[in-house]
């Protein structure tokens, strides 16, 4: 089978172009195409390697008896470590597991960490369960993660609290795989990434930074700490939206206002210093970036038209549909989270020096990330003029081949 063949050919049980494991396979093989790869390499990379599936027993404090199911995928075993994000929440698929995977692996290859991309999703809703009932949880879900035998890390994911993230290292203490609670290294390396990426991306279109205009859908600790960065760069940010309501000032709203009716209110609304304004319209802002940070599905074929920013950056996995980011990579540039949370990859190789006993403070840690960056916007610069495609495409014909070259090494016969 020719790799034009396989570009329009379709795994088994995978139908649907709303399937998140079918955008990201569509993705890799528009890559595949035009790098014009193997076809035995273009098979062994649009699978996922090694899956597992468990079922976790669950006694709830009201007596109930319930399953839990966890999920765990790895993309390739090109590489002897994996890197992984563990998200916990109730709604997810064995092809949205498989998805995050193959997608942690390009940030790797992207970023040169030699490993290979996973995810891991535990079935539930960590709100409405229990101290108790978290921590039984963990402790059903540690063996399975302890039976790998290869060496990996995991970090924490959407649900994934701190709490969690620490209940599972401490059952997971010694094993092959290590799970990697929030720290200092990993925020910084993750804002400075999604920083540096949306900086580089906005001097292409602008050839400037001071006064680029950011709108924020989401009002994370991340999503503000890289709003924070990119007004420490002469950006301002003239719109904020949360599940509550929006408010915008086109002089620019105060940061530190907004944290601290954050910490005080916890929800956006109420925020007196700007004029309210609805998500649709924070969507719709005209600005140079417009930053996506509060869930999945936030762009769609539906609303895609309104959007009216020359870079649009999803800081959070899947907030733009496949119909959508093609259709917007027509007018502006995307900056897809695989691409955006390559410091997630960075900094869990960071922490790996760490238990070697090699500490690294988050100031030089930025310092990497830079650096890493740099050296790959100039390949994916190359990129975009050989084959004449916007930098989300460009970034993945770069992750690709980095690791196509990785693979010709263990050609198989």
């Amino acid at each position: 089978m020719t790799t034009r063949e396989l570009i329009t050919s379709h795994l088994p049980d995978l139908d649907r172009l709303d399937d998140p494991f079918v955008q990201a396979v569509v993705a890799f093989e528009r890559a595949a195409l035009l790098l014009d790869l193997e076809d035995w390499m273009v098979e062994r990379l649009r699978h996922c390697e090694r899956e597992c599936t468990a079922r976790l027993p669950l006694m709830r404090e009201d007596g109930r008896a319930v399953t839990v199911t966890a999920q765990e995928a790895v993309h390739h075993t090109i590489h002897p470590y994996s890197i992984a994000r563990l998200e916990v929440r109730p709604q997810g698929s064995q092809s949205e597991v498989r998805a995050h995977a193959m997608r942690m692996s390009w940030t790797c290859a992207l970023m040169n960490v030699a490993a290979s991309g996973g995810g891991v999703l535990l079935g539930c809703q960590s709100m409405e369960h229990s101290e108790t009932e978290m921590r039984q949880l963990t402790r059903e879900f540690a063996p399975a993660l302890r039976a790998r035998t290869t060496a990996g890390a995991i970090t924490g994911g959407n649900g994934a609290n701190d709490y969690v993230m620490a209940w599972l290292a401490q059952e997971c203490a010694g094993a092959a795989v290590r799970v990697l609670p929030g720290s200092d290294v990993e925020r910084a390396c993750q804002c400075e990434a999604a920083t540096q990426w949306v900086m580089r991306i906005l001097h292409a279109r602008m050839g400037r930074m001071e006064g680029a205009r950011i709108a924020l859908q989401g009002c994370g600790r991340k999503a503000l700490d890289v709003a924070e960065a990119l007004a420490g760069h002469g950006a301002k940010l003239i719109a904020l939206a949360d599940g509550s309501g929006g408010v915008m000032d086109a002089r620019g709203l105060d940061l530190g206002a907004v944290r601290k009716h954050l910490e005080r209110e916890g929800v956006l609304l109420g925020f007196e210093a700007g004029e309210a304004v609805s998500n649709a319209e924070v969507l719709a802002m005209e600005c140079e970036a417009l930053l996506l940070a509060s869930g999945a599905n936030q762009v769609t074929a539906g609303n895609g038209g309104l959007v009216r920013a020359r870079v649009v950056a999803e800081l959070e996995a899947d907030a733009i549909t496949l119909d959508a980011m093609q259709a917007l990579a027509e007018r502006t540039e995307v900056a897809p989270h695989w691409m955006m949370d390559a410091g997630t990859v960075v900094s869990a190789t960071l922490q790996a020096k760490e238990w070697m006993g090699l500490q690294m403070p988050a100031r030089r840690a930025r310092a990497v990330i830079r650096r890493a960056v740099g050296e790959t916007w100039v390949d994916i610069q190359q990129a975009r003029r050989r084959w004449n495609v916007p930098v989300h495409e460009a970034a993945q014909l770069v992750a690709v081949d980095r690791l196509a070259e990785r693979l010709r090494f263990q050609r198989p016969g």
